[in-house]
């Protein structure tokens, strides 16, 4: 039996469509496979000063009230509630898990003779710095079980965050018999710190193909009116330079433009957008999808809305994203180097805009890092 550990507990597309792309992968190789749903992991609680407390406070009360906004005729709480109903409503009907839990001693941990981490940033700073380690380094694993990581991601190639955190990394990765992560940056920095082979995989999401996906469209929904064309502007939070571009596009394609709300701080793009604007509150994993498969292009500071721009073959424009004051777009930029579409990743909001994406050659690429990927996870499975 194979056990699958990532962050599919988290309301994000990304992390619920990779898992199901991992675990749909595995099942062609071996039909005994789990997701081990391990609910936590990847913050840490540091101590704060009497402003810091204040200032968190008047924020929380600040986002209490732009909560209490309705949205089409509903307070927006109450949307993001509806949000989540349908990313629960995914896993029930799409991913095989265990009971959910968060405690790192339970038993349903080590019945596995296989297990896989990732992909995502499974191996961020704050998990590798936390007790969320013992899970997702596979510690807790018997010594018989033979353990992968499967693209894992660290996140971040800052090595004045990286470089205090090496002992720790060197010690969690000797727990892992084969390993793989999915940046380049990343892969660099394991190979410094163990002797074990390790190689670059490319995100699970990939391992599925367009039609593999649109298999899952459609399954029950009743869809609210989008126009029949719209720019999707997907924000995991605000970036100012993807918003002035966004604007410039709008104007230049004369197109409205629907843009994610899954957080209080993208209410600026009501302000920003105006009536170009449209917000899309209460979308689940497929509602994402089918929203980048209908748009005639995509903004995005997201990998994955990078990732499945390119597999439905849109036309899109990549910008920079940061979490904590830590640059973490290395994902986004390796993979766009490596597919040769750096021009995607664009910097600021001016400039030339690249129009036309060789797919031919792009899916030639993705085809050859699948079959190396899958290969990686068959000779993992099968030892």
């Amino acid at each position: 039996m194979v056990g699958i550990i990532n962050v599919q507990w988290f309301d994000n597309p990304g992390a619920v469509l990779l898992c199901y792309a991992l675990q749909e992968t595995v099942k062609t190789i071996t039909p005994y496979v789990k997701i081990i749903d391990y609910a936590a992991g990847g913050g840490k609680i540091k101590n704060q000063t009497l402003t810091c407390k204040i200032v968190n406070k008047l924020k929380y009360v600040g986002l209490k009230i732009k909560s209490a906004r309705r949205i089409d005729g509903m307070p927006y709480y109450i949307r993001l509630n509806y949000r989540h109903d349908r990313y629960k409503e995914f896993r029930s009907r799409f991913l095989m898990r265990t009971e959910s839990f968060t405690n790192i001693n339970m038993d349903i941990l080590a019945d596995y003779s296989h297990y896989i981490v990732g992909s995502d940033v499974v191996w961020k700073p704050e998990i590798v710095d936390s007790d969320h380690s013992y899970v997702y380094f596979l510690k807790f694993a018997k010594k018989e079980a033979v353990k992968i990581s499967y693209a894992a991601s660290i996140g971040t190639s800052d090595m004045a965050v990286l470089e205090p955190l090496k002992n720790k990394y060197r010690n969690l990765i000797s727990y892992i018999d084969y390993l793989s992560l999915r940046e380049n940056d990343s892969a660099d920095f394991i190979r410094a710190l163990t002797d074990k082979p390790v190689v670059q995989c490319i995100d699970p999401v990939f391992l599925l193909k367009r039609d593999d996906y649109l298999k899952i469209f459609n399954t029950g929904r009743t869809k609210k009116y989008k126009p029949d064309k719209y720019i999707y502007l997907y924000l995991l939070s605000p970036n100012r330079d993807a918003i002035l571009f966004v604007k410039r596009l709008a104007s230049e394609k004369k197109l409205p433009v629907l843009f994610d709300l899954h957080t209080t701080a993208n209410m600026t793009l009501f302000h920003e957008l105006g009536k170009k604007g449209m917000p899309s509150v209460d979308d689940g994993p497929i509602d994402f999808l089918e929203n980048i498969e209908n748009a005639e292009y995509i903004v995005t500071n997201s990998f994955h809305g990078t990732a499945f721009s390119l597999i439905f073959h849109k036309i899109f424009y990549t910008f920079g994203h940061s979490n904590a004051g830590i640059d973490i777009s290395a994902r986004m930029t390796d993979l766009l180097g490596v597919l040769g579409l750096s021009t995607h990743y664009i910097k600021k909001s001016a400039g030339c805009i690249p129009k036309h994406i060789d797919y031919e050659s792009v899916d030639r690429k993705i085809e050859d890092m699948r079959k190396y990927a899958f290969q990686f996870l068959t000779d993992a499975l099968t030892s």
